[in-house]
């Protein structure tokens, strides 16, 4: 049980893969190009009754939409062939919002705060 480790960017480094819903984690996991899984299980809810989508989520995210926890958990086994199946999503979803990210957002901003003086 990880829930109260304190930094997950050391957790997305260790796993095999993202379980996810709608956070916005999928962008940060993105950048690994590591296979992800959206366990949505009130998807027609949350997309009509509650917020809804920055993106197309049907068509957009890189890994399985899963309603069902039997079924996510049983596809689980076969991690090897999402990471096969989605391959090409997993590429498109980081070249769309992943691939400016090189680790050095925050030197560049201080680079700039410093120059601006």
């Amino acid at each position: 049980d990880v829930s109260d480790y304190s930094d997950i960017s050391e957790l997305y480094l260790i796993s095999d893969c993202l379980i996810t819903d709608y956070s916005s984690v999928m962008f940060d996991y993105g950048v690994l190009k590591r296979p992800q899984i959206f366990f949505a299980y009130d998807l027609d809810k949350y997309a009509k009754d509650l917020r809804g989508f920055y993106l197309d989520y049907h068509k957009d995210l890189p890994g399985p939409i899963y309603q069902d926890a039997y079924q996510l958990a049983e596809d689980l086994q076969r991690l090897d062939q999402i990471e096969t199946d989605y391959k090409a999503k997993i590429n498109q979803f980081h070249d769309n919002f992943c691939s400016i990210e090189n680790g050095k957002a925050s030197k560049a901003i201080a680079d700039l705060i410093t120059h601006d003086k």
